[in-house]
């Protein structure tokens, strides 16, 4: 019967310490790109900023599931906003939790000095020393659908959701009053820091999977053995995958599950889960290749060379 013993720890060490660089390398780029929207007022690259030029009809928005909509006058700080379903607002210090249907709640910055609208509650204030937008501003709550035209004809609509903002272009499309703004505001040091984790992330793969093909390669003597022995090349296959790649597997699960609890935690999340999405999807796709390298490796080495079974 084949076992496993003597394996050496040195492997799944280091599988250990690619999978921790991989988590907290994507954590970081999300984190990078929610301090770009905190910094930005909470409008980036990825939000729908559009004006409004013959006050259509467009109540649809509210229909948005996850969505946080912004109402304002370009060159006025005030901004009425709508939060729909489950979604992330920046950082507050929070004064009164209390949900008045008298009063409107509202947001201010340390360093608004405009005047706040009568019958109005503060919920609290930014807590966002880094963000000249958000200090400066304050955001009234809105609690109804209903749209006063006349405190600005411009909106930014922004979802986590990719399908959510997908739909929302097709319908503003169809629209002839809308005109989209285009904006961009990722910062250099968003995108340098991408392009350097990316690459860390692609070297680190790409030594882990070169170590797995040396592993398989310095085993193709005993392969060949056991299958001149008479052992299917199944159960040798099995034999490997058990060695090697279910540790990986159980190891990047829990690994996954600890991404999955930080990033219900108030403390670590974030705007969206991207960052853990693609961490899933690393996983899978190292996963599925170390598999297939495995049973290449068993039938280049068994059956495809042939030769006498025992």
């Amino acid at each position: 019967m084949l076992t496993a013993k003597h394996s050496s720890k040195l492997p799944l060490l280091l599988f250990s310490l690619y999978m921790v660089i991989c988590l907290t390398g994507l954590y970081v780029i999300s984190l990078f790109t929610y301090l770009d929207l905190i910094n930005n007022g909470y409008i980036d690259e990825k939000a729908i900023t559009f004006d409004v030029h013959n006050e259509e009809n467009i109540e649809f928005i509210f229909e948005l599931e996850n969505t946080i909509i912004l109402q304002h006058h370009p060159s006025y700080m005030q901004k009425r906003v709508w939060v729909l379903g489950n979604i992330k607002l920046p950082p507050i210090n929070v004064e009164n939790v209390g949900i008045s249907h008298s009063h409107e709640q509202i947001i201010l910055g340390k360093n608004y000095n405009g005047a706040k609208p009568p019958k109005s509650k503060v919920f609290g204030y930014f807590n966002t020393p880094n963000s000249e937008e958000l200090n400066s501003s304050l955001w009234i709550l809105k609690n109804t659908n209903r749209i006063d035209w006349e405190q600005g004809n411009r909106f930014s609509i922004h979802s986590p959701n990719p399908v959510t903002r997908k739909n929302l272009e097709t319908m503003l499309r169809s629209y002839s009053g809308i005109n989209v703004i285009e904006e961009t505001t990722l910062s250099n040091l968003n995108t340098v820091s991408t392009y350097i984790i990316y690459a860390t992330i692609l070297l680190f793969t790409w030594f882990i999977m070169v170590m797995e093909l040396i592993y398989l390669f310095k085993q193709k003597a005993l392969m060949s053995i056991l299958y001149l022995s008479g052992i299917r090349p199944k159960i040798i296959a099995t034999y490997l995958l058990k060695q090697r790649v279910l540790g990986y597997a159980l190891l990047s699960a829990f690994l996954f599950l600890i991404g999955m609890l930080l990033n219900r935690m108030e403390m670590f999340s974030l705007w969206d889960n991207k960052w853990l999405t693609h961490f899933a999807y690393l996983i899978f796709s190292l996963l599925s290749l170390l598999t297939i390298s495995t049973l290449l490796s068993v039938y280049r080495y068994t059956t495809f060379r042939g030769g006498k079974k025992g």
